[in-house]
């Protein structure tokens, strides 16, 4: 059975991470606070209210077609830059004697989205009561809640690995160029797979045509 105050305490620590990040990061890594749950249910809040903000925000806010709508590709949209950059942070660490593994990354860059979670909802919540003449606020939100989020990746990957801020900078750019060569690698493997493919579907009709 789950324990409600133990999923109240970790959800009042992941607020706590936000905003005491080197003490939060800290204790998802040293003292074991953090939660690969509460990191899947940020994951999954943050798909859902993208969702609900491409929705539900007010027309003279918002550019997208609700009737276009694409769930796949939305989820699309968070997993795989969230996967590309643990999975390239993981790398880099490897090489800059990092103390994180996998799973601490995983942690910590999912509960730094938790700004962003919350400035989906803030800003479609104020859109509903707005006009036009307020979107310098409602970009303000949005833009606020993004740098919020980057400012605790940054703080999180220099407080689970125990780098210097110096550090930290190059193992981002590092992480950044991991990212854009682990797209590269990707692209030219099924570019690959698909020229295989036309390949061998051109030389299978060739040999049916003659027989």
């Amino acid at each position: 059975m789950v324990n409600a105050k133990s999923i109240k305490e970790k959800i009042r620590f992941l607020f706590y991470t936000s905003i005491h990040p080197f003490k939060g990061f800290w204790d998802c890594k040293y003292e074991r606070e953090g939660s690969l749950a509460v990191a899947n249910g940020l994951v999954v809040s943050l798909i859902l209210s993208s969702i609900i903000k491409r929705q539900y925000t007010e027309y003279v806010f918002n550019y997208a077609r609700p009737e276009e709508l694409n769930v796949p590709m939305e989820i699309a949209a968070v997993l795989i830059p969230l996967l590309l950059w643990c999975v390239s942070g993981w790398l880099v660490s490897t090489l800059l004697d990092g103390k994180g593994t996998f799973r601490d990354i995983y942690i910590y860059s999912s509960y730094a989205l938790m700004p962003v979670v919350l400035g989906n909802i803030v800003s479609t919540l104020y859109s509903q009561v707005s006009t036009l003449d307020d979107a310098s606020l409602y970009n303000f939100i949005g833009t606020l809640t993004v740098l919020w989020a980057a400012g605790l990746m940054l703080l999180g990957t220099m407080t689970v690995h125990q780098y210097s801020m110096r550090r930290t900078l190059l193992s981002i750019l590092a992480v950044a160029l991991g990212m854009a060569l682990i797209i590269f690698v990707v692209l030219v493997f099924f570019s690959v797979i698909q020229q295989i493919y036309g390949f061998i579907y051109v030389f299978s009709r060739e040999i049916l045509l003659r027989m």
